[in-house]
């Protein structure tokens, strides 16, 4: 609060601000300096307010106002804000000239104005660029996790996988729990057509558009997609028919609230990865940050396997998850990083270059993306060397193919449905680790040696 409190605080003390405050107090002395405490009561509720939803749904105040109220009427807001802006600007600049005729004659206002735009519009500039680095993929980040791939490849962001994160993690379509609807294929034949909340662009619409052809249903006929952040999602509004959120808020709806239902899920429809990337120059420049990198990334992974109410109690601090709760973080720790074998992480190319390839194909027909992005653009934006050392460091073999496929799995990427495979539906326990094929020398894990 203190950060954004200072700011917006100074924000006011400019040329129209000091001239409010002049003739206030010219007229009215100190009558009105009870209202202060009036207004900081209201800035900090409202401040507080626009925070917390910029925080959560990650989007700016004319979006959220569109998904509430439509177009129309964001339209009018923003016609109305962008002639309180211009107003404001003029005066701004009125001050500025003002100022300067008081402090060094009438010339000075004609030259002050354009002086104070040139500087202005500079100022603008430097912390447009910046926010710019910070904010987009370009940046000057040395290593992130993300799901953001495509976007990556498609602007030609200069960073490598090393590492997979959370791969199959679940999505569902979740129908309220009194829905006559048990299956997908429910959905078709409704008239009007069935509304389905979704995050459009996500790796959620992939899937549902993934299953819907599966299953025949037509989109624009049969069900409209309205797009829905997840906070929207979870209050299963009525007129809704699904919504197609991932966890957590699968299991909050389903198992915490008892308001949702599952009918479908992702796994037959697509291989969901997440990526633990690095920036190439850090890969040209300092290989061995890298690689250090890579090692404390698979040390992190044994260390919540060794302790998982621990790093669910770490979890629970964290500002962004603190109100998810530690038994629901608990049980997604336990679901997306303890049940699949730690080599599940590995950088498999091949298998998600060709599953990433179906969703650039996906987005490029949609003209969503300016790239035809092929698997082997996909393959090659992974590094798997230093997974390779971090392997051998420990004593690990690497796997021929993720932990989570079945010996002689006979699916084919592309080919829908998928045939099963491990994932969180069909997995009662986690996985056996280690395996004596899944070593390569004695390996000691809490205080137990294993043996090749």
């Amino acid at each position: 609060m203190i950060g954004p409190g200072i700011i917006t605080g100074n924000v006011d003390n400019d040329a129209t601000g000091i001239t409010g405050y002049a003739l206030a107090g010219s007229q009215f002395g100190y009558d009105l300096l009870w209202l202060l405490i009036v207004t900081a009561v209201c800035l900090v509720a409202i401040q507080s307010m626009v925070a917390r939803m910029g925080t959560v749904t990650g989007k700016g105040l004319s979006d959220l106002i569109r998904e509430r109220f439509g177009v129309r009427l964001t339209l009018a807001v923003m016609i109305l804000l962008f002639f309180a802006n211009a107003t404001t600007t003029v005066a701004e600049f009125t001050g500025v000239g003002g100022a300067a005729q008081l402090l060094f004659g009438d010339a000075a206002r004609y030259a002050a104005i354009p002086i104070a735009a040139v500087l202005v519009w500079f100022v603008v500039l430097i912390v447009l660029s910046t926010i710019f680095l910070l904010r987009t993929p370009q940046g000057n980040w040395a290593y992130a996790m993300g799901q953001n791939r495509t976007a990556a490849q498609n602007l030609g962001v200069p960073v490598r996988a090393i590492a997979v994160i959370a791969p199959n993690l679940k999505h569902s379509t979740v129908v309220p729990v009194d829905s006559p609807l048990k299956k997908l294929a429910d959905l078709k034949g409704s008239n009007p057509p069935a509304t389905i909340g979704i995050v459009t662009g996500s790796s959620a619409e992939f899937y549902f558009t993934q299953a819907a052809e599966v299953v025949g249903l037509q989109i624009g006929r049969d069900v409209i997609l309205k797009n829905m952040p997840p906070a929207e999602q979870m209050l299963l509004s009525r007129g809704i028919a699904a919504v197609v959120p991932w966890e957590p808020s699968v299991t909050i709806l389903t198992d915490e609230r008892k308001t949702g239902r599952e009918i479908d899920t992702i796994f037959p429809y697509n291989l969901y990865e997440g990526r633990f990337y690095v920036r190439q120059e850090l890969i040209y420049n300092v290989p061995d940050v890298v690689q250090a990198i890579s090692d404390a990334f698979m040390e992190a992974t044994l260390w919540i396997r060794l302790y998982p109410e621990k790093a669910a109690g770490l979890l629970a601090e964290e500002p962004m998850l603190k109100n998810y709760g530690k038994a629901l973080l608990l049980q997604q720790t336990q679901l997306y990083n303890n049940l699949y074998k730690p080599t599940s992480s590995y950088p498999f190319a091949k298998l998600w270059g060709e599953e990433d390839a179906r969703i650039a194909k996906w987005l490029k027909e949609r003209n969503r993306v300016t790239k035809a992005l092929t698997a082997q653009d996909y393959e090659a934006s992974f590094d798997p060397r230093f997974m390779n050392v971090t392997y051998k460091k420990l004593g690990w073999k690497t796997p021929p193919a993720s932990p989570f496929l079945p010996p002689n799995w006979p699916g084919k990427i592309g080919q829908l449905p998928y045939p099963a495979y491990n994932n969180v539906k069909t997995l009662n326990q986690p996985q056996t680790w280690p395996e004596p094929d899944d070593l390569t020398k004695a390996w000691t894990f809490n205080g137990k040696t294993y043996q090749p």
